[in-house]
């Protein structure tokens, strides 16, 4: 019992949904139809479609479906359904069940329709179309699916089916008019570029952190850089690179709303790098953002970005817990950095590498050391590259 209960069930939500979809096809042209069913035909070794012809004219497309065991199909084993076309329009939808009985599908669709059927007519929920039954010449079922036309139905049903239209189309009207306002309120907001510092602080601050990240690693093992060995055979023993940036970074639909691209600009306000590739290569991706349940454009706006890097090779000595710089004393600032590390070492003469970054605010600083002997040099630490010099 339980089982035919799911049968059933399966069969009323085939009846619901499939006359939805075939009678969504009425109105539509032969091609259009034609393309319809090509596509559920393709590839599909349960289904045929063809097309039958009556004195040269196209009277319906039809597809066949054998042996259909899934849900969607609702254990209806073999049915026809047969779009009719007149003036290269579809006018209306016939489904010819073989395995079922007249009494059957009957009894299914007064299920299905309990709430909408009138008389002889099963109207769809909003009452735009029907479904008729009747029989072929073997007594088969037969479904004729049809758009509601007034004037072809009985008076008895006339009025009610007028009033259900009417609601149809104020319903319609109503959707209509609040998806227009929802497709205004869409291209209002997304037509503009919006800061994302101002509708998305999270998304900037992971922005700027990833960038300033970006360009610390990325001196940090810069080729283009001189070697430690290179840094060595300059008179003082150092490089340094100082820049100064403004960027203004743009995510911008490219008309649909839906893809998205770069549109960024750079400018060089003092030091090197003309053609600011290293900002370039260094510079995530800005994405798009949500605001108001759109994705929207984006920018972010940097006004001054500074970029500093310094690398150098100094020599001191250690002696009694004291630091004493013999060669490019480095500055303040730095000298401080390297006593914190290099008080911990023991007495004796050393070569020091150091490189220090400082992106817009954050700062790397990196030191590594090798103790001189009068033998030659032992390597205590290395890290960073400075090994090999």
């Amino acid at each position: 019992m339980n089982l035919f209960k799911a049968i059933v069930s399966g069969i009323l939500l085939l009846i619901s949904i499939s006359a939805t979809s075939q009678s969504s096809q009425i109105g539509k042209s032969y091609q259009s139809i034609k393309s319809h069913l090509e596509y559920i035909d393709k590839d599909n070794l349960k289904t045929f479609m063809d097309t039958k012809y009556q004195d040269g004219e196209v009277e319906y497309l039809y597809i066949f479906y054998t042996d259909q065991d899934n849900f969607k199909c609702g254990f209806i084993s073999t049915f026809k359904e047969k779009y009719y076309i007149k003036n290269d329009k579809c006018v209306s939808v016939g489904i010819e069940f073989a395995n079922m009985s007249y009494g059957k599908v009957k009894e299914i669709y007064s299920k299905c329709y309990a709430d909408t059927k009138l008389g002889k007519y099963y109207f769809s929920s909003d009452y735009t179309s029907y479904s008729l039954i009747t029989k072929d010449i073997l007594d088969d079922p037969i479904v004729t699916i049809k758009k509601t036309k007034l004037s072809s139905l009985p008076s008895s049903i006339r009025t009610k089916v007028s009033v259900k239209l009417k609601e149809t189309e104020e319903k319609a009207a109503k959707d209509k008019a609040a998806q227009a306002a929802k497709d205004k309120e869409k291209k209002e907001i997304t037509s503009k570029i919006y800061n994302l510092k101002d509708i998305d602080l999270e998304a900037y601050n992971s922005f700027m952190t990833e960038l300033k990240n970006n360009f610390i690693e990325g001196m940090k093992d810069n080729n283009s850089f001189p070697s430690w060995s290179e840094i060595k055979s300059k008179h003082n023993n150092t490089y340094e690179y100082k820049s100064t940036y403004s960027a203004h970074y743009k995510r911008i639909s490219e008309g649909s709303g839906y893809y998205f691209k770069d549109d960024n600009t750079f400018t060089l306000l003092s030091g090197e790098n003309k053609s600011c590739e290293l900002i370039k290569g260094f510079s995530p991706r800005l994405n798009s953002a949500k605001h108001k349940g759109f994705d929207v454009m984006t920018e972010v706006i940097i006004d001054k970005f500074p970029v500093s890097y310094t690398k150098a090779v100094t020599t001191i000595t250690i002696k009694k817990g004291a630091i004493t710089f013999l060669k490019n004393e480095p500055n303040e600032m730095i000298k401080e950095k390297l006593q914190e590390k290099l008080l911990k070492l023991a007495k004796g003469k050393y070569e020091v590498g150091y490189q220090f970054i400082e992106v817009d605010g954050e700062e790397l600083f990196i030191s590594e050391e090798q103790k001189i002997a009068s033998s030659g040099s032992k390597l205590l630490k290395a890290a960073g590259g400075y090994a090999g010099f």
